[in-house]
């Protein structure tokens, strides 16, 4: 058996080393992206980690919509691991479509059973400041005052 596996994974072409159908001259990067890390964590209370079972978890979609998890509703979120849920990846031809669909995804999105960051994302991208370019690395430390 293992004979077999190593024979048929050798009989496959080596592609490592064939050069690619497109230059990079060839690709025009189009519209803009935002990602949102859903964390299991608490932002009220100087965002403590906040294991637990995922009671109910329901995502968001559509067009420019992808959200990257390893969990499903009934789950259990370890204390002993990154916090972090998923991942909601939000594309838009421009800044402003990205943002929007950021925003409708988080109304879609339902996550019950343990604090998570989605209420902070939602305030966030409600934000005149973010809204319009002015968020910096130290941006969210002076939105969120003193910890």
């Amino acid at each position: 058996m293992l004979h077999r596996a190593r024979s048929r994974r050798g009989a496959a072409p080596d592609r490592r080393r064939q050069p690619l159908s497109v230059s990079q001259k060839d690709i025009a990067p189009t519209g803009t992206a935002i990602e949102l890390r859903l964390n299991a964590e608490d932002p009220d209370n100087g965002f403590r980690p906040a294991p637990g079972e995922l009671s109910r978890f329901d995502l968001p979609g559509g067009p420019g919509v992808r959200v990257d998890t390893g969990f499903t509703a009934g789950d259990r979120i370890s204390p002993f691991y990154d916090s972090m849920i998923a991942k909601l990846i939000c594309w838009g031809a421009d800044r402003d479509e990205a943002l929007n669909r950021a925003q409708q995804a988080l109304t879609e999105l339902r996550i019950a059973g343990i604090p998570s960051t989605v209420g902070l994302h939602s305030r966030n991208l409600a934000n005149a400041d973010l809204r319009a370019g002015a968020a910096h690395t130290r941006w969210l430390k002076r939105l969120l005052g003193p910890s």
